[in-house]
């Protein structure tokens, strides 16, 4: 067996971390209350990843410390623990949730250099440094925001691929990813309640399209739910 066979296979031995970004669907807002409120693996996310209701974003303190069991608060219900359960159940591994998502917050709003990224770091380094974690992917939910704004289609789609580059990059830096030689793929799922938002239509679908043909292995769709009335921020 070659060094490089054996780094790959000590590289995924370790927690894959998948990351949840986006806007308030990805945090779960108005979700009608909390599902996961027991953990039924050994999935984990930082003690202190709690939902800012004055900001509209979920933080964390990085010195406070360590992992706890991934469950929901009392209102909230995020994607995170469907993903994370998901994932233990058809793989067995468990895994650590990072999340960097702002409700109402168009892409400008939670790009690199913004406090919703900058929270997202925070918890990609700590996992890193203490529980030698690589990154496996991005969920990205997003997209009511640069709708109502008139982002144009050629634009989203670009600030799509510069997120998972950008992520790929940090996650490469501060964990064991860069061993694996993969991907850090970022999944969409076509989100924009257009509906809700008194908007006839909406460039943000085709864009996430575009995005996903354009940069296959990257950026992937995983599901339309653009035709679904919600009242997503």
């Amino acid at each position: 067996m070659s060094a490089a066979t054996l780094i790959l296979i000590a590289a995924l031995a370790q927690t894959p971390i998948i990351n949840v970004m986006g806007q308030s669907l990805a945090i779960g807002f108005d979700a009608g209350g909390s599902l996961t409120t027991t953990q039924p693996y050994s999935n984990v996310m930082p003690s202190t990843l709690a939902y800012d209701t004055t900001n509209l974003w979920m933080s964390v303190d990085p010195t406070a410390w360590p992992m706890t069991a991934l469950i929901e608060s009392a209102t909230l219900e995020s994607p995170r623990s469907g993903l994370a359960n998901y994932f233990r159940s058809v793989t067995g591994v468990d895994v650590a949730v990072a999340m960097g998502a702002k409700g109402s917050a168009a892409y400008v709003g939670i790009a690199k250099g913004t406090a919703p990224y900058n929270y997202w770091t925070q918890q990609v380094e700590s996992m890193g440094a203490r529980s030698k974690s690589w990154c496996r992917a991005t969920y990205f939910d997003h997209g009511e925001s640069d709708a109502v704004a008139g982002t144009a289609r050629s634009t989203y789609a670009a600030n799509i691929y510069t997120l998972q580059q950008d992520v790929q990059a940090k996650c490469i830096a501060s964990t064991t990813s860069g061993l694996t030689g993969l991907p850090v793929p970022l999944f969409l799922d076509q989100n924009h309640s257009y509906t809700a938002n008194s908007l006839a239509t909406s460039a943000i679908p085709f864009a996430q399209y575009d995005a996903a043909r354009a940069r296959p292995g990257l950026v992937s769709l995983v599901g339309p739910k653009y035709q679904y009335v919600c009242t997503a921020v």
